[in-house]
């Protein structure tokens, strides 16, 4: 009898220290709904344009992982914290960024980088580049605070110090920015801008997308994931994503 029931302990204490392993293993995978790259599902899944791919990835490297939906700042705020093990997903690689995190492989590449503005504003909208538009010192730009825009981008703002007010609300928001006249414009990617607009309840001849003379490509997009997540994890992950970037 008291055999038996050391078995049974034993036999209950593995398995607790199984599954207790299985959760530490698991990677969290933080988002935010930003449509069309990352929407929460019906069945409370997530997919989109770069929730998809990290999904499959994950699945088909055999890498546990559970949906964690957070703001854009308490993202960053964990990946600073390097508390867990976890990843967000469709971001952009950067020196500053590398020093604080590891970057997958990509994901995900942008058809071009677009602005948006208001239709009714004289200011917007007749600038034939990126640079000539953050040149443009009676703009306004938008940007949102801790983001990259792509190193295209990213180094116009640094070299030509525009006008900035910065948010920290998601994209959808911030074309309300441009209606309350908070900014002139922002940069978007063209896969975002047209479902921004249908989505965000304001009226889609209310604005302008400007598209440059010269078709603007940005960085393509990658998972960025805490330090605690182990090299043996990114290369396994790694080479899941290649298998799906290369049958895109």
């Amino acid at each position: 009898m008291q055999s038996h029931r050391r078995r049974a302990i034993a036999a209950l204490l593995t398995m607790l220290a199984g599954n207790a392993a299985m959760a530490d293993d698991k990677i969290i995978l933080l988002y935010n709904e930003r449509i069309p790259y990352m929407e929460t599902q019906a069945n409370g899944d997530v997919a989109g344009l770069t929730a998809t791919p990290a999904k499959l990835a994950f699945t088909r490297a055999g890498i546990p992982f559970e949906w964690k939906k957070l703001p854009t700042v308490t993202q960053l705020q964990w990946i600073q914290g390097n508390q867990k093990k976890a990843c967000m997903i469709g971001w952009y690689k950067n020196s500053d960024r590398e020093k604080i995190g590891k970057f997958s492989h990509a994901i995900y590449e942008d058809r071009q980088i677009l602005a948006v503005g208001l239709a009714t504003n004289p200011k917007f909208g007749d600038d034939k580049s990126a640079r000539e538009l953050v040149d443009n010192r009676q703009l306004v730009l938008l940007v949102k605070e801790g983001y990259s825009y792509g190193h295209v981008i990213d180094e116009l703002i640094s070299s030509k110090s525009p006008r900035i007010s910065v948010t920290v609300g998601e994209n959808i928001n911030m074309l309300s920015m441009l209606i309350y006249k908070r900014a002139d414009y922002f940069f978007v990617g063209e896969d975002e801008a047209s479902e921004l607009m249908r989505r965000s309840g304001h009226n889609h001849k209310d604005f302008k997308i400007l598209h440059f003379a010269n078709i603007l490509h940005e960085d393509p997009r990658r998972l960025w994931c805490t330090s605690q997540v182990p090299d043996a994890t990114m290369e396994k992950l790694n080479a899941e994503v290649d298998r799906i970037w290369t049958k895109r």
